[in-house]
This record gives structure tokens, sequence and C-alpha cells, in this order.
């Protein structure tokens, strides 16, 4: 809806029928999850913060597709951004936690490795790529895979348990994906 907003693109009727059974898929994926939270729990933040992350994302899809964003070199800005970004987060956590803290463990600094060159700078590049040939909403539809393939990950090392109301939504949110995309 950025896309069309700001560059114009235009928006087919499948894909908005497959934006909102993938999203009824996601909100049934996520409502065991919901229901099990403690009282005290913060899903009402937590949802605030995973709509404001994805406005933020869904921005950054609709500004790397722009006419100027495709006339710079991808690597420097996305070099820039990186480096503007770890700092803002830095300084904002410092600010709200204190100094950052590495604990002298292996495995610690192996998923913060991981996380920092596959997690950024591989997959980042690649997925400007997909931005800047699909278009932003297209590129976007990966939001759709991850928390499907985060529960598939849960499941593999965190014994995570399959309800039919999460599994109905992971083929839901699936199944939304195709209709959108095709």
């Amino acid at each position: 809806l950025f896309a069309r907003a700001f560059l114009g693109q235009r928006v087919t009727t499948g894909f908005l029928a497959g934006s909102a059974v993938a999203l009824g898929g996601i909100a049934l994926l996520l409502a065991h999850e919901y229901r099990i939270a403690p009282p005290e729990g913060r899903v009402a933040l937590g949802v605030a913060l995973t709509v404001g992350g994805t406005l933020s994302a869904s921005a950054a899809n609709v500004l790397q597709a722009t006419e100027r964003a495709r006339a710079l070199p991808m690597f420097s800005v996305l070099a820039w951004s990186m480096l503007l970004g770890a700092a803002l987060d830095a300084a904002l956590a410092s600010a709200m936690s204190g100094p950052p803290r590495f604990e002298a463990r292996w495995s610690y600094a192996a998923g913060v490795g991981y996380l920092a060159i596959l997690g950024s700078v591989v997959t980042f590049p690649i997925y400007f790529k997909l931005v800047r040939e699909l278009g932003p909403g297209r590129a976007a539809y990966n939001g759709v895979v991850v928390p499907i393939v985060a529960m598939l990950l849960s499941t593999i090392f965190e014994d995570y348990r399959w309800t039919a109301l999460a599994a109905a939504g992971g083929l839901l949110a699936m199944a939304g994906l195709v209709v959108a995309l095709s």
C-alpha cells in the first residue's frame, strides 16, 4: 500500500485478497501464543512494536524502490544505513539499559557473529536486490514466511508443539502468499 501511495504502483485485487488471507493465517498461527501468554505479559506492547517494525520495513522497501535509490550503489547505501542504524541502536540501548554486555561464551559470540554476517551483511543485499527487481510489495512477502520458519525452528530446537489452530494458520498464511503473488 505504501508503494501505491508513494510510487504509484498498481495493487491488484488478488494481491489484496491474498494479503488478507495471509494476515488471517498469521493471526491464527499466533493466537495460541497469545492465549498462553501470562496475564502480566506485555502482548499489546509486542503487537505495537511489531506493527511499528513492519511499517518501518515497509517504508525502507519503498525508499529502496525509488528512482533516486536505484541510481545509488546498493552496497554503499546499505553500508552507511547499517552503520547509522547500529549507532542509533547502540545509543538508544545504552540510554535505556546502560553499556552493552558481551557474554564470554562461545555460543553467544557465534550467535552474534551469525546475526552480523549472515543475518545482515549477506542477506540485506540479496533482499534489497529483490526489492529493486520485484517491487516493494512482492519482496515484502518474505514477512509472511518468517513467522512460519520461526515456528518450524522452534519445533526443532525448542520442542514447540503445534496446535490445530497454529497449523491451520500456517497453511492459510502460505495459501495467502500464493494467491497474492500469483
